[in-house]
């Protein structure tokens, strides 16, 4: 069967509801250590036979306080930045959340001791994209000895803020909620092409004495607008009938 000049047209040029049918899923975007483990060593007060954080146990800046529980290094998170009192630590035995990780081992923790608020942050390979929604999950909880925090988590591109900050979803002590937040990229935005990153924070509420762990980050991406069930319904429609109207007029 020949196909017509506008068959030929449809299928070399699709309209925009057949390349959302194509396109219209969402994508995991790599992050690096989105769990926080990888913090490994010999030293037998701090880490078990196999080199992994023993519970009870956590990483921190040498400059930042710290208890004899901790273990000292300019890296307390692999793959991430630290600023403030914020690194990993693993929680088992210490009855301060439950469950004690949510994804592996260990979580990271950031406090807002003496006003200098923790967090930690990373910037990804990925690039913001136009047409596309970003929704960023981690799995947050207050520890039950301590007051409540106010967290923050968040997108940037460099220094700009593209979505996110202090997030509304309250805490329960010593329990993981996912606290989620979404970016939508317009075809005009300024951060096409910028790279992306995350930001999670302690948004010190009080100034001192809380912590905030943060545990399995996920971040994917979408394609931003999708057809309601009818437009899907009349394209098709509408594609049948060219198609049938071709047939016919090839076969007078």
């Amino acid at each position: 069967m020949k196909l017509t000049s506008g068959i030929r047209s449809l299928l070399a040029f699709p309209p925009a509801w057949v390349a959302t049918l194509i396109f219209c899923h969402g994508d995991s975007l790599p992050i690096a250590n989105p769990s926080f483990e990888g913090v490994t060593g010999n030293n037998p007060a701090f880490f078990d036979s196999s080199g992994n954080l023993l519970g009870g146990h956590y990483t921190t800046d040498p400059s930042q306080p710290h208890d004899e529980t901790a273990f000292l290094t300019t890296t307390p998170i692999p793959g991430w930045q630290v600023k403030g009192g914020a690194g990993t630590i693993n929680f088992n035995g210490t009855g301060k959340v439950s469950p004690t990780a949510t994804d592996g081992n260990n979580v990271a923790w950031a406090n807002g001791y003496l006003s200098a608020h923790g967090s930690l942050s990373q910037t990804l390979t990925a690039t913001y994209q136009a047409g596309l929604t970003y929704t960023l999950q981690v799995d947050t909880a207050s520890f039950t000895y301590l007051p409540h925090v106010d967290y923050s988590i968040s997108l940037y591109a460099g220094n700009t803020l593209v979505a996110g900050g202090i997030n509304p979803n309250i805490l329960n002590a010593g329990t993981y909620i996912t606290a989620s937040i979404t970016a939508s990229i317009e075809p005009s935005s300024p951060f096409i092409g910028q790279s992306i990153s995350i930001v999670l924070a302690n948004a010190g509420n009080p100034p001192a004495g809380n912590a905030v762990a943060f545990d399995n980050v996920r971040l994917t991406s979408q394609v931003t607008a999708v057809p309601e069930p009818s437009s899907w319904a009349l394209a098709a429609i509408g594609l049948l009938g060219v198609l049938s109207f071709s047939g016919l007029k090839n076969r007078k």
